[in-house]
């Protein structure tokens, strides 16, 4: 028995070593995704906010490209330097791109099938779970209302505190991203073939069927036109009491999301090029590329169009069509993620070298930073020049000086 101590002693101080090492891994780790940002599990009990705001401030970014036409520019102006301020870890891949509501909340979504709320510093507010993964990104209605699609095939509309007010089924799923108008209609395709106008209450308005999956995001114009991209390769634009008012053969998919110029001209890209259309229809001009136009084109004041490609290259075009400059990324997935333009000119968008870039006006690189995945999610800009995207890592961050 004597003889027996020694050894048991001996045990017992390697087992208090590993136990001690573990718990300060642990909390290593914890402290280091709170530094970085409030878990899904630190924070999980619901705040509801103190404050709602229905009305438009001029810093929110509303919905998918900021505003009805996607023009993605933002009056503030974002980071200098990329300095993270917090990140939010979901349960799966963050593809959708955030909006941010007037009174500073954020919304976006992730493929674990949950639609997110958090303040501006990355607090936890609710999270509401569809039955499906979510592609699509948020869109804030002229009421604060919320919509959102998920793969579960429905259009789902919340109160700002999280509360279900209905939900819109369609006949599949449903990954292009809401855009609601200046009347509060909401426009949607969905890969049952239709693209959706849906009143607030949730009714609808109008559908219209096209011949094949709408994952493309509406745009539309002041006049109230809506433009949209279809896989059954046409670029349509409708009236706004769902009459076609024209269509455009061209030729391949159109995964891209339209963009709408201050002189009405509509640029979007399809499996290979780049085109500008006139509001009448009429193609303007046209510029190939070597990869798809899964990225929706930026547009700078100055009538600069900005737009990524899986040639892993984004692209600056003047307004005649003219190439201005090219921005070569790395990695093998390229620019899916749509460039966000600030009030200096810089333009911001995710590639699928895990890299979130800045880019100079002159196309020379300002600054990158590099994230656990690869990023496919669009940048939004807060007032305070936070810049807020997700990525392939299940995560959401904000990036600000």
């Amino acid at each position: 028995m004597m003889q027996a101590k020694p050894a048991l002693i001996l045990f017992s101080l390697i087992l208090l070593l590993v136990v001690c090492t573990l718990v300060s891994c642990l909390n290593e780790a914890s402290q280091d995704d709170r530094a970085a940002a409030p878990s899904l599990q630190e924070t999980k009990q619901v705040i509801k906010p103190t404050q709602q705001s229905a009305s438009r401030g001029p810093g929110d970014w509303r919905m998918f490209g900021r505003e009805p036409t996607h023009n993605r520019r933002s009056p503030f102006t974002g980071p200098a330097e990329p300095n993270l301020k917090w990140r939010f870890r979901t349960e799966n891949k963050v593809y959708s791109s955030p909006a941010l509501a007037a009174d500073g909340t954020i919304y976006f979504a992730s493929r674990d099938g949950a639609l997110y709320a958090t303040r501006a510093d990355g607090e936890y507010l609710w999270d509401y779970m569809t039955g499906g993964e979510i592609l699509s990104s948020p869109a804030i209605g002229p009421d604060g209302t919320v919509y959102i699609g998920s793969q579960d095939n429905c259009l789902y509309a919340f109160t700002p505190d999280g509360d279900l007010k209905w939900r819109y089924e369609t006949g599949a799923n449903v990954d292009s991203c809401p855009t609601v108008g200046s009347d509060g209609t909401v426009y949607v395709g969905s890969d049952d073939h239709f693209l959706y106008a849906i009143l607030p209450d949730g009714t609808l308005k109008w559908r219209y069927q096209t011949g094949w999956e709408v994952a493309s995001s509406p745009a539309i114009a002041p006049d109230g036109t809506v433009y949209v991209g279809g896989k059954d390769s046409y670029f349509y634009a409708f009236n706004p009491d769902g009459t076609l008012k024209w269509r455009y053969d061209m030729g391949n998919l159109v995964y891209s999301s339209p963009a709408i110029a201050d002189d009405g001209t509509v640029y979007v890209g399809r499996q290979d090029s780049f085109y500008a259309f006139s509001p009448e229809g009429e193609l303007k001009w046209r510029s190939e590329t070597s990869g798809k136009m899964i990225s929706s084109p930026g547009i700078a004041p100055d009538g600069t169009v900005y737009v990524g490609s899986t040639d892993v290259n984004l692209y600056a075009f003047n307004p005649d069509g003219s190439l201005k400059w090219i921005y070569k990324g790395e990695g093998f997935y390229g620019f899916n993620s749509s460039p966000t333009i600030d009030a200096k000119g810089t333009i911001y968008v995710g590639c699928g070298d895990r890299y979130i870039h800045a880019v100079n006006p002159d196309g020379t690189r300002k600054w990158r930073y590099k994230t656990g995945g690869w990023v496919p999610s669009s940048p939004a800009i807060g007032p305070d020049g936070t810049l807020y995207i997700g990525s392939d890592d299940h995560r959401l961050y904000a990036i600000g000086d």
